[in-house]
């Protein structure tokens, strides 16, 4: 599996350069804030990968959740906005949910989201998207240890109209639309700009039960306004609302096996490459998004100040249907749903200079506030709850040059987090629920870098990073105990008891990374290449763990699932590297891998999986060496790139082939259709030498694929007997047009 990939890697470095050309052609120099001052990515000590506008076109990514096929560290998902799978280096939370602390910070034009899923709908007027991989604890604060996604979008300028309208039409009546206007309003002081976007799709899933249609469709509408005062050469003022409303479709997983009805039987066959659901309820989400942001700087001889401000506020409703039968159930059958209603602030303060030649500083202050109203209804109970995060930082970050070849740099931060929750719920036949939690948990962090210069393309450079989250209650433990004087049969009362004393809280989170790089341009500046090596480690990880049906019963499973817990040691180690070599005016090739293995050495609280120990069993402590998740732990993407001008037209034409490759990820328990995978996709183009219009017919997954990157195991509802298995498999082959118009 690995010889095609390689070999599309290879034929791309031996393609013969027509070397008068190349020459004349340079890898463009991307700016990033990935320390919070502008400087070239080439220059940041850190792994990281840096997505622009053209890497993002090359993948006709139209959604954030696509980002990570050119991102191999990052795994993306998103059902929808109130749970979004998001892991750097194969850790993270499988999703967020119930203000469960994230390991992934995400900030979108310099300020933290509160909900990292509202963010990964539709991508609207994105100007860049960067990954920083590993702890991000000293610039970024809190809930960063695994790694850092920030997002760009693009501001008004002053002095020039423009914009441009992306249409795309592809299979499953997908449409994504996008649409931008620039406006100067005031010469050289003011400027607006506006942008908006509409998706929808049918999904590539179909519903089996008659009906009921809705399967993984999403219908998407959003706009984001910006406002930018320059009331002086050295000040401005930036000002945005960003509105979306989002409906997303999620009916559940695809089924390889027989399929049971309402009685438990299994008369009915399906296969993944079906692409079926069996949902009788339709399961969706519907989010309303409003977001306020205003970002002041103020640039004076050797230092600028920034004020950063935001306002967020999400509605999300979300109905699921965990039944799995074949028939549209009558209305006794109850509607699971969820109402998340998260409202969030912040400001924060910053001051970047430099004393003299050697000395560059950073420092800053950051107020959070996160407060979440929930309303839970699972199984005829009903939950509420609220949870109140408060967080305050202080930072710094100081980097010394000893000479032209060698700098360090050192940061440390100070953070505080105080988190309130209070939990109500009525469960039939028991009564009320009542928990409160009260925690406050703070923590030091801190950054070592050293940079050397041996050549001067060439940059060499080490770095240790920390990093700390916030621990946290599982809202619906308490449940567990109550519900075992209603279950008392053994094991199933003592597994709800064992739920409700020894998962009611987890801690806090602590992590040290170690990590080696180079970043190194050669050729004249037509060939990057840049590797990480790196090893970090986890104290008291947080992890998700779910009872199996046979440990607590499937009625009680579904309610149960996605507590959190601590694992108590953790190590992660692996490497990363990115390729960009422009062969000649012609020829242009991409690539780049992770390899990422994230190994338990101590998981005392770690909940068996259907089907890997006796039944009934609840824990199955996790054994030293053993991998953590079932993530692939090796991701490699390469593209080659062809363009020509076209005899006697303006126009050029492009071409581009994209090889993807998964490893086969591990199986705690052995499911038969997990396997190494290996996608192709195609794209060809036209576009005018002026960049005005342009053109690209496209297919992803040409070869037609069905890919399952994990899988489980399902029983029987009745009898508990093994039917077959069930996964979401990515899209089969698709086709799309996308036409492009500047202005």
């Amino acid at each position: 599996m690995y010889k095609p990939i390689a070999g599309l890697i290879v034929a791309t470095i031996l393609v013969e350069p027509n070397s008068a050309l190349a020459q004349q052609q340079v890898l463009e120099e991307v700016f990033v804030s990935a320390r919070k001052v502008e400087e070239t990515s080439q220059t940041v000590p850190i792994s990281m990968s840096v997505l622009t506008e053209e890497k993002i076109q090359s993948i006709n990514a139209f959604d954030f959740t696509d980002i990570d096929r050119i991102v191999p560290s990052l795994q993306l998902g998103a059902n929808s906005p109130a749970s979004a799978t998001l892991k750097i280096r194969n850790v993270g939370p499988d999703f967020f949910a119930l203000a469960f602390p994230a390991a992934v910070a995400v900030y979108v034009d310099g300020v933290p989201q509160a909900q990292p899923g509202s963010v990964f709908s539709t991508m609207l007027d994105i100007q860049r998207i960067e990954v920083l991989n590993g702890p991000q604890g000293t610039l970024y604060g809190k809930n960063a240890p695994a790694g850092l996604i920030s997002i760009y979008t693009n501001n008004p300028t002053m002095n020039e109209f423009g914009g441009y309208i992306t249409s795309s039409y592809s299979s499953w009546d997908t449409s994504n639309n996008m649409a931008a206007l620039n406006i100067p309003l005031v010469e050289d002081q003011l400027a607006f700009r506006l942008a908006g976007m509409y998706a929808r799709s049918d999904g590539y899933m179909d519903n089996a039960v008659p009906g009921v249609n809705e399967a993984n469709g999403k219908d998407h509408k959003g706009f984001r306004a910006k406002l930018l005062w320059q009331p002086t050469n050295n000040m401005d003022f930036l000002l945005s609302y960003y509105h979306a409303n989002l409906t997303t479709d999620d009916n559940g997983q695809s089924y390889q096996g027989p399929v049971p009805d309402e009685r438990g039987l299994s008369d009915y066959t399906s296969q993944y490459d079906d692409y079926k659901v069996y949902k009788g309820i339709p399961s969706f989400s519907d989010t309303k998004v409003d977001d306020i942001n205003f970002n002041w700087q103020w640039a004076l001889d050797d230092l600028q100040i920034t004020l950063l401000g935001q306002y967020q506020d999400l509605d999300i409703f979300q109905q699921q249907d965990n039944s799995n039968w074949r028939v549209v159930p009558g209305p006794e059958v109850t509607r699971d749903y969820l109402e998340f209603d998260p409202v969030a602030y912040s400001f924060e303060f910053q001051a970047a200079g430099n004393i003299g030649d050697d000395i560059d500083y950073l420092f800053g202050t950051i107020y959070s506030k996160d407060d979440t109203k929930t309303v839970n209804f699972i199984q005829n109970i009903n939950v509420d709850g609220t949870a109140e995060t408060e967080a305050t930082g202080i930072y710094t970050n100081w980097t010394y040059r000893f000479n032209d070849k060698w700098d360090s740099s050192l940061g440390a931060r100070y953070s505080n987090v105080d988190y309130k929750a209070t939990v109500f719920g009525f469960i039939p036949g028991l009564g009320e629920l009542n928990t409160n939690y009260d925690q406050n948990y703070s923590d030091p962090s801190y950054s070592f870098k050293v940079r050397h210069y041996p050549l001067p393309d060439v940059l060499l450079y080490g770095a240790i990073d920390t990093a700390f989250r916030s621990g946290g209650l599982n809202v619906l433990a308490p449940l567990a105990g109550q519900l075992s004087e209603i279950f008392p049969q053994p094991p199933v009362s003592g597994n709800l008891l064992t739920i409700a004393n020894d998962y009611l809280e987890f801690g806090q989170e602590d992590s040290i990374a170690y990590e080696i790089g180079m970043k190194s341009t050669f050729l004249e500046q037509r060939l990057r290449w840049n590797v990480a090596l790196f090893y970090q480690n986890y104290n008291d990880h947080q992890y998700r763990t779910s009872p199996s049906d046979s440990a607590v019963t499937t009625v009680l499973s579904g309610p149960l699932s996605n507590l959190a817990v601590n694992v108590e040691d953790l190590d992660v180690y692996g490497f990363e590297t990115e390729i960009d070599y422009l062969i000649n005016d012609n020829w242009s090739m991409f690539a780049t891998a992770a390899y990422s293995k994230p190994e338990i050495q101590e998981y005392t609280k770690r909940m068996c999986e259907e089907g890997e120990a006796t039944p009934g069993t609840l824990v199955c402590p996790g054994k030293k060496g053993q991998q953590l998740n079932d993530e692939p732990v090796l991701h490699a993407l390469s593209q080659l790139r062809y363009t020509q001008p076209i005899p006697g037209t303006s126009w050029n034409f492009s071409g581009q082939v994209t090889a993807e490759y998964y490893d086969k990820p591990n199986q705690t328990v052995n499911t038969p259709n997990v396997e190494d995978v290996l996608i192709f996709d195609m794209t060809l183009g036209i576009e005018e030498n002026s960049g005005v219009w342009s053109a690209k017919i496209w297919s992803k997954n040409l070869l037609d694929k069905t890919i399952i990157l994990e899988e489980s195991v399902e029983e029987n509802i009745i009898t508990g007997d093994l039917i077959g298995y069930s996964s979401y498999p990515q899209a089969p082959r698709s086709f799309g047009i996308t036409v492009n118009y500047r202005f």
